[in-house]
């Protein structure tokens, strides 16, 4: 399980790689859909560790 400094940096790090060729509007996509993973991935846990 990351912490959250381990999360963001690994955000900057998807962000950093990809900003060179992507605007804007695609990057915060790119968050969002980074952000949507993990949520799911979270609740993918606690309902393992609930079960």
């Amino acid at each position: 399980m990351m912490d959250k400094k381990e999360l963001k940096e690994n955000i900057d790090r998807i962000a950093k790689e990809n900003s060179e060729s992507w605007s804007e509007s695609d990057r915060s996509k790119e968050y969002d859909t980074v952000i949507c993973c993990l949520v799911r991935d979270i609740k993918d846990m606690i309902n393992t560790m609930a079960e």
